[in-house]
């Protein structure tokens, strides 16, 4: 089974300062770090996170395997923002 963590908006902080694009949700391991990994390749800023159904749009899941990320499809997704 795979790990799951909560997915929450970087852009609100602990505090609750700021406003979130979207409300927590569970995603599986790979998905969460999927954000942080197309963050971290196209220089975005650290308090943006992507959706989940943004994360979904550039995450090729692989059943019992290492999801693909299409960055390409990342940066047009950030873009389009």
């Amino acid at each position: 089974m795979a790990g799951l963590h909560e997915h929450h908006d970087h852009a609100r902080s602990w505090t609750g300062v700021g406003k979130a694009r979207f409300v927590p949700t569970i995603l599986c391991d790979q998905c969460n770090a999927a954000d942080g990994a197309a963050k971290r390749r196209l220089k975005l800023p650290e308090n943006f996170s992507f959706s989940p159904s943004e994360i979904g749009g550039f995450v090729v899941a692989t059943p019992h395997g290492k999801h693909a990320i299409d960055y390409d499809l990342a940066a047009s997704i950030y873009s389009a923002l």
